[in-house]
């Protein structure tokens, strides 16, 4: 494979590492939302629960059932957050993964770029040296009475 070819190459799997670190980063962003979502609903349903009222005359029995709905929607909201929250945090790693294997990928262009560089000093310099042997060897020749 040439310089320039493995170059493309190598640039083309840049592209697919940072699209697949982007889209991992989106998730993780939607993951961390979700979650911020989901301890709102929790407060919600905790202080919908703290101001249950079970001082109703006549209609006892139906506010506890009412403070009993809330508080199984909180244990649910609660279930909520934590399954949120690993969701957040598998976003999270993945997001990291993607984003590493990104990173070693730019150094291998890098080092790729660095050596094209080099090649292409070391051919600048031995045309320069060719040029300065012709020349050199034309001095001589000249100056050798030929």
């Amino acid at each position: 494979m040439s310089a320039r070819a493995g170059g493309r190459a190598l640039s083309t799997l840049l592209s697919l590492r940072h699209l697949a670190a982007e889209t991992a980063r989106g998730q993780y962003a939607a993951a961390a939302a979700e979650r911020r979502g989901r301890e709102e609903a929790l407060h919600a349903h905790v202080d919908a629960l703290a101001a249950a009222d079970l001082s109703e005359p006549g209609a006892w029995a139906a506010a506890v059932a009412r403070r009993e709905l809330l508080r199984n929607t909180v244990v649910r909201s609660r279930d909520d957050v934590v399954t949120a929250r690993t969701a957040e945090d598998d976003a999270r790693g993945q997001w990291t993964h993607h984003r590493r294997a990104e990173r070693v990928v730019e150094k291998l262009v890098e080092r790729a770029e660095a050596a094209a560089r080099e090649a292409e000093r070391r051919a600048d310099q031995r045309e320069m040296d060719e040029i300065a042997i012709v020349a050199h060897g034309r001095r001589h020749l000249t100056a050798g009475g030929l």
